[in-house]
């Protein structure tokens, strides 16, 4: 399970939140290659800006996964 805290910056649009839409989730199975990060293929799931935590249901034993979060300005 993933948790995380309200995020206060827009990490795609690179600004101060003007308010929170939602927050995307990334994953890479086996390579942190953090070059990959933000693009269609490493999407995950999107989840609205009330929503803290959420349960990869996807993970199988013998990989390693790194995620990234990235907050979604509603402006």
């Amino acid at each position: 399970m993933l948790r995380w805290a309200a995020p206060i910056v827009d990490e795609e649009g690179g600004r101060a939140l003007s308010g929170l839409s939602g927050i995307r989730i990334y994953r890479l199975v086996d390579r942190p290659d953090t070059t990959q990060w933000a693009c269609p293929a490493t999407r995950v799931a999107d989840v609205p800006a009330h929503q803290a935590e959420w349960i990869d249901a996807q993970v199988a034993p013998g990989h390693a996964y790194h995620y990234r979060l990235t907050a979604v300005d509603a402006h």
